[in-house]
């Protein structure tokens, strides 16, 4: 009796580990696979995105520039802006609104398209990429095209520099604009290629 209760319960402790490999193997594999929910910000982020490109190289009516990730800094909005442009999504739209401070680009993305939300202390000065703290800024950045703006500093997130093309920040940040703020001629960026 006791050799059958044994057996039993070796058959049940195997039964048992099978369950626990089987359900970390999927949990690994929803995890790393691209995208998971993470209850802790009630929103989509971008997990396990192949995050190989450092710049990306911004096409535009007025010229190009090139800003470099600073991926240690902010990593969400990092891959968040990768999948976006590796998608397309920045590809000819237009330059939205211009403040005496920053220039905003806003992709034409749907509700259920990643967004990203998180904040740095990095410094808001000249060519300085961040993107609004904000769950309903899905694929909107700005650009810093003044020589600092230190009440932007600690609320929003800077995910890249512009390292390439600072003339161009220049002509935008001097183009007309209407009473809305949005550029007259429109600018629009042409193609934002990742390397």
């Amino acid at each position: 009796m006791y050799e059958k209760f044994k057996s039993r319960k070796t058959l049940l402790s195997g039964l048992l580990i099978l369950v626990l490999v089987i359900s970390f193997s999927a949990f690994y594999y929803f995890v790393n696979r691209g995208e998971k929910i993470d209850t802790g910000l009630s929103q989509r982020v971008v997990t396990g995105y192949n995050n190989l490109a450092d710049d990306a190289i911004f096409n535009t009516s007025l010229g190009v520039f090139t800003i470099h990730f600073l991926k240690d800094k902010a990593p969400l909005s990092v891959n968040t802006f990768i999948k976006l442009a590796d998608a397309g999504k920045y590809n000819g739209i237009t330059i939205d609104k211009m403040t005496s401070e920053v220039f905003t680009v806003q992709a034409p993305t749907s509700s259920s398209v990643v967004k990203w939300s998180e904040v740095n202390n990095e410094k808001m000065s000249f060519g300085s990429v961040a993107v609004f703290n904000s769950d309903s800024n899905d694929g909107a950045f700005f650009v810093v095209d003044t020589y600092e703006a230190l009440d932007l500093q600690g609320k929003h997130a800077v995910f890249a520099r512009v390292t390439k093309g600072l003339e161009v920040l220049e002509k935008i940040a001097k183009a007309p604009h209407d009473s809305k703020g949005n550029p007259v001629p429109a600018i629009k960026i042409i193609k934002v290629d990742l390397k």
